[in-house]
């Protein structure tokens, strides 16, 4: 093949003779890729991740089992093996806060309280003492007992975990943010290091383009708050953000999430919630480690598409910057969407505001309307999918309020007071005269016309008026709390797709 075309698994990559100290070739080797120079270019490589190059299964989020139902033994001793890159010193008002938090825990002798104050020692501690902090929470936790059997110890199935992040995984996304400014910034082109010194001697920061709208790959904050919110109300373990990953703690059964009645000032403002109780989910003991591993396992396969420069490039096989941050911000929108979405069980309006907004990124993602996504035919076949992919045990976590996202489509077309007796909805065409929708389709046209709604009710579209006016005037406009869980059973879907997204984004330039 001519020496200027690559095999699909590579990307061409133009790298400034300065870089790296004036080794480029050693950047890419740090960032565990294999290269070549392109014959004829002076600074252009070809790159390909190594893992793709071995054909080797990546290791870029892995999972250790530190204790629980599922596991043989303990291994807090994983936590020894850690290094923590930038250690830090506490200072001593934030040791006067968490000591605040543990007298707090220990005076009202409330379990949120507890929990809080674990979260934030699992946090502080120096990584030479998480092992032993983690054990003695672990004890505390699984030690939890009942007010009224104070023998009985209803969190006896708890269990610990250890994410780990690779380095190599933060090594290549930081790509995206340094050829964004490579490309949008002439300094930097001109002058290169001493432009760079320059910046770094004043302070200035460097290489920071967009970094805090993708800062969740580097906590896997936005990563892990949609699993452990995955049966929101009701909340079955919390997680720590290190510099290395995660420390995750579950329960061993679902505990509420809320309080009843108003917990803060701010909640005596009377806004819509749900009108019916949310039923908790029963799982077995070794559902949440089951649930743990299958999250990880898709988080890695994810990330191996995210950080595979060869996803990202132009017609001409050159990596594209902007495409792989555009992809990246959208991807952790669509998380991060997802856990405003579990916490705000209390506001109607506040969730359904996030569900369209989270219905917006998937069609970004999976290159789906609106429209499909919100069919009860395509919600239950994506349901039924999910189903064979997910292990029985993982799925008592992670399948419940998918569940109820299908559930919340059929209800909705109860709602079409109107096509009781018919059960279809009669919209005027101006090229057909008149177009009959059935109720799957009428809801899912409905659900466009409540998203449009976010710039104010009524269509501004000739064709689509009568349209608009047919599906409120036929919907009573009652909207199932649990509808804004189809952006969570879509985002499970997304996360047990891996191949059909790197399809997708490779498909630009195909």
């Amino acid at each position: 093949m001519p020496s200027d075309v690559l095999p699909p698994s590579y990307a061409k990559l133009r790298v400034p003779s300065w870089m790296y100290g004036g080794n480029p070739a050693g950047l890419l080797e740090f960032s565990g890729l294999q290269y070549r120079r392109v014959s004829g270019e002076t600074d252009v490589w070809a790159v390909q991740t190594e893992e793709s190059y071995y054909r080797r299964p990546s290791r870029l989020v892995t999972l250790e089992h530190l204790i629980g139902p599922a596991v043989y033994g303990e291994h807090f001793d994983a936590l020894n093996k850690l290094i923590d890159p930038a250690p830090t010193t506490l200072s001593n008002e934030a040791i006067l806060k968490i000591n605040q938090l543990g007298k707090q825990a220990e005076e009202s002798g409330n379990i949120t309280d507890m929990i809080a104050h674990m979260q934030v020692i699992l946090m502080a501690v120096p990584v030479t003492e998480l092992a032993a902090t983690a054990r003695e929470m672990y004890s505390v936790i699984s030690g939890l007992p009942v007010k009224d059997a104070p023998m009985e110890r209803p969190l006896g199935d708890a269990s610990m975990h250890l994410v780990r992040r690779d380095s190599l995984l933060t090594h290549r996304i930081k790509f995206a943010a340094i050829w964004m400014q490579l490309e949008n910034d002439e300094r930097l082109r001109e002058q290169g290091p001493q432009f760079l010194r320059r910046q770094l001697s004043g302070e200035e920061r460097v290489f920071q383009s967009s970094s805090e709208l993708h800062s969740g790959i580097y906590i896997f904050d936005a990563y892990m708050g949609p699993l452990l919110g995955s049966l929101s109300p009701y909340v079955w373990g919390f997680y720590t953000g290190h510099t290395f990953g995660n420390i995750v703690a579950t329960y061993g059964l679902p505990l509420s999430g809320v309080r009843s009645g108003a917990a803060e000032l701010l909640q005596t403002i009377s806004i819509q919630g749900g009108t019916s109780a949310v039923p908790r989910s029963p799982v077995k003991p070794r559902s949440a480690t089951i649930a743990v591993e299958w999250w990880v396992t898709a988080m890695n396969d994810l990330f191996a598409v995210l950080s595979d420069f060869a996803n990202f490039i132009d017609k001409d096989g050159f990596y594209d910057s902007a495409r792989h941050l555009h992809t990246m911000l959208t991807v952790e929108q669509l998380f991060r969407r997802m856990v405003s979405m579990q916490v705000e069980h209390r506001d109607l309006h506040a969730r359904r505001v996030l569900l369209f907004s989270a219905l917006d990124t998937l069609q970004r993602l999976a290159r789906r309307p609106i429209e499909t996504h919100c069919s009860l035919r395509v919600a239950r076949k994506t349901l039924n999918k999910l189903r064979e992919k997910i292990p029985r045990d993982a799925a008592d976590i992670l399948i419940p309020r998918a569940v109820e996202a299908v559930e919340a489509l059929e209800q909705m077309q109860s709602g079409f007071f109107l096509s009781k007796s018919s059960g279809v909805v009669k919209v005027a065409d101006e090229k057909r005269g008149e177009r009959i929708l059935n109720l799957d389709t009428a809801v899912a046209h409905y659900i466009k016309v409540l998203r449009d709604a976010t710039h104010g009710h009524g269509s501004n579209r000739d064709g689509s008026i009568a349209k608009t006016n047919a599906l409120l005037a036929h919907h009573n406009g009652e909207v199932p709390h649990a509808l804004g869980w189809i952006a969570y059973l879509y985002l499970l879907d997304f996360l047990a797709n891996p191949e059909t997204f790197k399809s997708i984004i490779r498909s630009q330039y195909s």
